[in-house]
């Protein structure tokens, strides 16, 4: 589907001619500086499809959404234009305050859309999985989340090297191997008392850049407690670039289908100094993320404000608009100060951890 020029300054985004999917007419109305949208659609993704649309038309951004009528196949898509005034009548304002007020969040929205046989067919269109909350005419709904935030390690997968250790470690100790696992996971230098003094300020900064990522790394690692030969802790370090060595929770892509499906953009946040994209590509999940947000590439780790602030720009979302989800109140937790909620959860092997991500998201309504 694309916007349709009908004439002068009038545009339609066309409902979608298969009754069995759930999928109205939006129009637009071009201005010279901004302009007005006719109803939202059903879902904030078919908004957001409606804004992409207009981009690619050369179109002004919206400035205005009139919803002709309260029904949630005009409405419900008014979530995804926060910073929008929104006109409807009085009566449609009522109505949507009353909806708003409801307890909704995926679960009960299905099971109310398979209790009211007066609503549309959903089984092959549209899924209740993909609708919001609506937006009240005239004011923007609080609370509601529309971006998501979430780590890398500890969060959506967990470092278990397993097999590819490889033949130059073949040696060393379940033990041993756990101990340099914690070396190269641990957040705090805590975990790495044993570096020397003047490597304080570096393993603070060891996300910003590679190649000190490095060599803090190769030195903690060498200052373990576990005895290693020529060219182990260079193999050790290896692993920890190695894909194939992290592996994720079981919920993890369950998660990020959700929001997918939900409409609901995802930025993983992270302080890395390496890329980690191909982790979520071995694993079909590296479409799941709109944009990954890497300290080594912005210049800004966690709990720097200013991480937070450029991933809720890069996917489009206000920062209370936002959930932060990750394992370490320190650094995730610093997503508060600019107003994005924050969820904390335990960095434990993935055998430990089920349901973690989901339980969160149920939580939050997402």
């Amino acid at each position: 589907m694309t916007l349709q020029h009908l004439a002068g300054r009038g545009w339609l985004y066309p409902h979608d001619p298969d009754p069995d999917n759930v999928q109205g007419g939006v129009a637009v109305i071009a201005g010279r500086e901004d302009s007005t949208v006719v109803d939202a659609g059903h879902s904030p993704a078919l908004a957001r499809n409606v804004q992409a649309a207009m981009v690619g038309a050369g179109l002004p951004p919206a400035g205005r959404l009139v919803y002709t009528h309260h029904h949630w196949d005009h409405t419900w898509g008014g979530c995804a234009w926060p910073d929008v005034e929104i006109i409807g009548d009085e009566a449609g304002h009522e109505l949507l305050t009353e909806e708003a007020r409801r307890p909704w969040s995926h679960r009960p929205l299905r099971e109310q859309v398979e209790a009211n046989p007066t609503w549309p067919p959903v089984t092959t269109g549209t899924s209740a999985a993909t609708w919001s909350r609506p937006a009240a005419a005239g004011r923007n709904v609080a609370g509601m989340i529309r971006g998501v935030l979430l780590d890398f390690s500890g969060t959506l997968f967990h470092l278990e090297p397993g097999a590819s250790w490889g033949e130059e470690l073949s040696q060393l100790s379940d033990a041993q191997r756990d101990q340099l696992t914690r070396v190269v996971t641990t957040w705090s230098p805590n975990g790495t008392k044993d570096l020397p003094p003047d490597f304080a300020d570096e393993w603070a900064r060891r996300d910003l850049d590679p190649a000190l990522h490095r060599r803090v790394y190769l030195t903690a690692l060498a200052r373990s407690g576990v005895e290693l030969g020529p060219g182990m802790a260079e193999a050790a370090y290896a692993r920890v670039l190695d894909p194939t060595a992290w592996q994720p929770y079981p919920d993890t892509v369950a998660a990020l289908r959700r929001l997918r499906t939900a409409g609901i953009p995802v930025a993983v946040v992270s302080n890395i100094a390496w890329d980690i994209r191909d982790v979520f590509g071995r694993h079909g999940a590296a479409d799941l993320v709109a944009e990954f947000v890497l300290s080594y590439v912005e210049g800004s780790m966690k709990p720097d404000p200013k991480i937070f602030l450029v991933a809720c720009q890069r996917i489009g979302v206000a920062p209370e608009d936002a959930l932060m989800v990750g394992d370490s109140a320190e650094a995730d937790g610093g997503a508060e100060a600019v107003g994005v909620r924050t969820a904390i959860i335990d960095a434990l092997p993935t055998a430990d951890r089920p349901d973690a991500l989901v339980s969160t998201l149920d939580r939050f309504g997402v």
